[in-house]
């Protein structure tokens, strides 16, 4: 690793990328959570830095650091504003007696939920949805047979 402290001019560029894309890139990741996105920021930073030419830095190092850190800054507020101003899909309109089943629906668990929509909604064949759902036939049917059971004993409670 070089110094942080020597004065690296354009031609060390690829020298400081070596010693220090690790580094950089594992406080990037441990800072945003993507490996992805700290490697794409990292790149991003250093492809400032040689574009700057930033000739007589004290400290180079620190100034990839800061350029890492503002550029997960700015990729969380874009993030941000873009959820901020995304039209939000709207719920599907549904009748009242549709609804009431759908809200039974969303309580089963995520598996026989997505079992259920895929064969009833969907009106998928079982042997397609176990292969949607990367499981055997028989553990398919009893997805199904599980969350029927259990939407009838919801329905039969209300």
């Amino acid at each position: 690793m070089l110094n942080p402290a020597e004065t690296v001019e354009l031609s060390n560029v690829e020298a400081l990328y070596q010693a220090n894309w690790s580094t950089l890139v594992r406080s990037a990741w441990m800072m945003c959570g993507s490996r992805e996105l700290a490697e794409d920021v990292v790149h991003d930073a250093f492809i400032r830095f040689a574009a700057a030419k930033p000739q007589g830095l004290d400290n180079p190092l620190a100034y990839l650091r800061r350029s890492v850190v503002n550029l997960l800054t700015d990729r969380h507020r874009r993030e941000a504003l873009e959820r901020r101003h995304r039209e939000h899909p709207r719920e599907p309109a549904l009748e009242a007696e549709d609804a009431f089943t759908w809200e039974l629906v969303k309580e089963l668990p995520e598996r026989q939920r997505q079992a259920l929509v895929l064969r009833y909604y969907d009106d998928l064949p079982l042997k397609e949805i176990s292969e949607l759902l990367e499981c055997h036939l028989p553990a398919v049917k009893s997805l199904i047979h599980r969350g029927l059971v259990r939407l009838r004993k919801e329905m039969d409670a209300q």
